[in-house]
């Protein structure tokens, strides 16, 4: 997930009030996505745009994950989007954002609701502390990450168990909280195992997946992922 600038934040910010006062002029509470409220724009990644937004049932805040609207028509977008918060929705752990629900915006984009993750990605949390190690003198010691990594790895013990793979795990998909909590985010490139005795040393074409194929199966041979982060039999393309 990149994060917005300033300014684009504000643009943004300002297309979503737009967006939704002309859907319902009448009605201020009328956000397009339902009963939630009080929409802002929060960061943006390639595929998908992050919303805040009151849930008033039981008053909190929650994100909101949407498709950017240049490619909200597009067939196979939309299927990975969906298989990403079907796949989520199953990972009942602390280690893993949890999904609430899905629904349809008024201007009939799909989206999902998440838990709003407060905190700093791993990856900026490494930045800052290799910055102030530079600034004293000192070599970065990463002992006190490991802490992080062991949750990390309770969590994709668990997807795996229940034969789902992440495929793109790298520090800017680690979330850690304010109060040391730890969680697997961004599960967009997220695969399900045929079985579990599948030949991940078989090589494939790897050729593209046919339209019709089932989004919630990993495609061997489609390349995915991080190419920084990969496992070398993913990049090869021996698994998708």
């Amino acid at each position: 997930v990149l994060q917005a600038s300033p300014t684009r934040k504000a643009k943004l910010d300002r297309q979503i009030r737009d967006m939704w006062s002309e859907e319902s002029p009448g009605d201020p509470q009328d956000s397009g996505f339902g009963r939630f409220t009080d929409i802002e724009f929060l960061t943006e990644g390639g595929m998908g745009q992050i919303l805040t937004a009151t849930d008033p049932t039981i008053d909190r805040r929650v994100a909101i994950k949407i498709l950017q609207p240049s490619i909200t028509s597009h067939k196979v977008h939309l299927q990975k989007f969906q298989n990403e918060f079907r796949l989520t929705g199953q990972l009942e752990h602390p280690g893993i954002v949890p999904v609430h629900e899905s629904g349809t915006a008024d201007d009939g984009r799909v989206y999902f609701c998440m838990k709003l993750v407060q905190g700093e990605s791993l990856a900026e949390l490494l930045k800052t502390y290799r910055t102030l190690a530079v600034q004293q003198n000192k070599p970065f010691d990463p002992t006190p990450f490991l802490r992080h990594l062991l949750r990390v790895c309770d969590a994709l013990s668990f997807a795996h168990s229940r034969g789902i793979v992440h495929r793109d795990l790298k520090p800017a998909n680690l979330m850690v909280g304010a109060f040391g909590e730890v969680l697997v985010m961004d599960w967009g490139l997220a695969g399900k195992v045929r079985d579990g005795n599948r030949n991940l040393s078989e090589k494939s074409s790897g050729s593209l997946p046919q339209a019709d194929h089932d989004p919630y199966q990993t495609i061997e041979g489609q390349i995915m992922g991080t190419p920084a982060y990969m496992a070398p039999e993913q990049a090869r393309g021996e698994i998708g």
